[in-house]
């Protein structure tokens, strides 16, 4: 119970200080995040709440703290955006909120917020920038990134890095695993139906065994699974990381048009899941399908036609 009852203690990010008469910036958008009613339902599907236990670290915590830097109730300072840092931006909270909350939205906004006003490390930065722009979208660079990774655990090092490195490295799963997917996976007895399965940059070389697993659920609830043998990173962690900015220009300008200049590769991969009778397209990276949603709703995705996400 002590570290639940750390949160509510007066000081702590939950009890911000008072407004100070700072200018402060509008990023949110007050009636979206005034539509939490703080009911409780996200915390069980939020995996970073689950794991540490503390408020600040739930769905309904960030809202508050969110509030509070943009009402002047809460300096912008490493415990909010530590907070911020740590979400996953799986947006498993919007499925299960009954005010349909559209969190994913505010913690893009506050992110870019914070890419402009908080100040983080050289080496913070630019290990940020390297990890999500020239490693992160291609699964052989992620292979080689996992070497040293193995070497400083089995040598017992972390302790040598930076705190942010320290944080990053411990995001890594000590059992990663890429399992390659077969093309095609039948159903067991009478098929349901056949559906497209997208694997992920991220997801093949670290969770391989969830994608599989993923892959054996869909064909034991009685669906065929595709997977397309070739998938283009859409560069989706540019939206969740969001380091740089709306602006044209700016990483979340640029992973906006990353993710469209590969629409004629995602369209023939849709056209050609179509004429192998796909019904929809599943994944495991809910980021794949945000950005990819994002995009539609610019006006210029790839996704138009009958199969469904």
């Amino acid at each position: 119970m002590a570290r639940f009852a750390a949160v509510n203690a007066p000081g702590s990010a939950i009890h911000p200080p008072a407004r100070t008469d700072a200018p402060v910036e509008r990023f949110l958008d007050y009636n979206h995040s005034l539509a939490c009613i703080h009911c409780g339902l996200c915390l069980a599907s939020c995996p970073t709440y689950l794991e540490t236990g503390n408020e600040n670290d739930s769905p309904r915590g960030r809202i508050y703290l969110m509030r509070a830097v943009q009402d002047g109730r809460l300096p912008l300072g490493d415990t909010a955006v530590r907070h911020m840092d740590l979400c996953l931006g799986c947006r498993a909270c919007e499925a299960v909120c009954p005010s349909g909350v559209p969190y994913g939205e505010l913690l893009e906004h506050a992110r870019h917020h914070i890419a402009k006003h908080y100040r983080r490390s050289v080496f913070a930065t630019l290990l940020r920038r390297v990890a999500i722009e020239k490693v992160f979208p291609f699964p052989r660079r992620m292979k080689l990134a996992l070497l040293p990774v193995k070497v400083l655990r089995a040598l017992r090092a972390e302790k040598l890095l930076p705190r942010f490195a320290r944080d990053a490295l411990s995001l890594v799963p000590d059992d990663a695993t890429q399992v390659e997917l077969p093309e095609f996976s039948p159903a067991p007895a009478s098929s349901r139906g056949r559906v497209g399965f997208v694997s992920g940059c991220v997801m093949s070389v670290l969770f391989g065994e969830t994608n599989a697993n993923s892959v054996r659920l869909l064909n034991r609830a009685g669906w065929e699974v595709v997977t397309p043998p070739t998938q283009v990173c859409d560069q989706s962690r540019l939206h969740s990381a969001n380091s740089g900015g709306f602006e044209k220009g700016g990483r979340e300008h640029r992973s906006l048009r990353a993710a469209r200049s590969g629409r004629h590769h995602h369209q023939r991969r849709r056209l050609r899941l179509h004429a192998q009778g796909v019904w929809a397209v599943a994944s495991r990276r809910p980021g794949v399908g945000g950005a990819r949603k994002k995009v539609q709703r610019q006006g210029q995705g790839p996704h138009r036609g009958p199969c469904r996400r």
